[in-house]
């Protein structure tokens, strides 16, 4: 099993990320809500056989609002990703650790 940070998954850890589970979050939102990686939380939801939540993919932009939202900004932020964007921006994180935290690639074309 990897390690969580150095700590690894502890009791304790577990049973937080039951209750999230059971509150119909998804992996992303448990990671961020944990502060771990949302790849981490998915693997340990599959081991302890809870039911993960997916997020539903937002309906494609027209890529004129793609175009419009890259030069604004000087790189691309997902649809679905742009709420969790917006409240770390809101929260006083900087863009470039909210493009960490949110692994946006900053120096990636726009997917269309």
């Amino acid at each position: 099993m990897g390690a969580v940070r150095g700590k690894g998954w502890t009791r304790e850890r577990d049973g937080i990320l039951r209750d999230l589970a059971a509150k119909e979050l998804s992996a992303r939102q448990i990671a961020s809500k944990m502060g771990l990686s949302n790849v981490l939380v998915s693997k340990r939801i599959k081991k302890l056989g809870l039911r993960e939540v997916t997020e539903p993919k937002a309906p494609p932009q027209p890529n004129h609002i793609i175009d419009y939202k890259r030069a604004r900004r000087g790189f691309h932020v997902p649809a679905h990703l742009e709420n969790q964007y917006f409240e770390l921006i809101r929260s006083g994180v900087s863009i470039a650790e909210a493009c960490r935290r949110l692994e946006i690639n900053v120096h990636a074309p726009a997917q269309r």
